[in-house]
């Protein structure tokens, strides 16, 4: 732009291919306080990327392990075959039912807030993405960070462990003062 004004400028029946301005920029070395900070971050990074690849290697093939013990103990694909079911059907039906499974995981996500450890594991791991993304979009300039009280982040955590808190300490005050159990009385002849 700096050039496209010069060259606008210059006096009649000069040659604007002659006249430029060129900028060259060289970055500052680091500190040596910004050299470790960036050491640590990465060193951070990758730790916490192998930690979820090792969780990842264990946990997923123990996932498909798992289908098997079910089936040997319980030996539903067993019965299916003797009963007649052809095996072409019987894969074909387990893969929809685990597919028309996929939309539930919403719906559980809402019913199992009646138990507080679910909303605090939930809690913890929406604001740990929530960081993450905010933290890698904020290097391109970004600022995404939403607050973590919202309702669809932690907000609606945070109040059903409010109000399971105030249920479940009213349910305790109650069973210590034994209002859910009647006074039997013995008559004496």
């Amino acid at each position: 732009m700096n050039n496209g004004i010069l060259r606008a400028n210059l006096p009649a029946g000069s040659q604007p291919g002659r006249y430029g301005i060129r900028a060259f920029n060289h970055p500052l070395n680091l500190t040596k306080e910004q050299l470790s900070q960036v050491a640590l971050v990465t060193t951070s990074v990758d730790v916490l990327v192998s930690i979820c690849v090792i969780f990842a290697m264990s946990f997923v093939p123990a996932s498909f392990v798992v289908f098997l013990i079910q089936e040997r103990v319980n030996k539903a694909k067993h019965m299916q075959f003797i009963s007649g079911v052809q095996p072409l059907l019987y894969w074909v039906a387990n893969f929809v039912w685990d597919m028309e499974i996929g939309g539930i995981n919403d719906i559980l996500k809402n019913v199992l807030l009646v138990f507080p450890h679910f909303c605090l594991g939930r809690g913890l791991i929406d604001m740990v993405k929530n960081q993450a993304m905010a933290d890698a979009l904020e290097r391109f300039g970004e600022n995404r960070l939403r607050s973590p009280l919202e309702w669809d982040m932690v907000g609606k955590n945070l109040f059903a462990m409010a109000v399971e808190g105030a249920v479940f300490f009213i349910i305790t005050v109650l069973i210590q003062y034994r209002f859910f159990i009647k006074p039997r009385y013995s008559s004496t002849q």
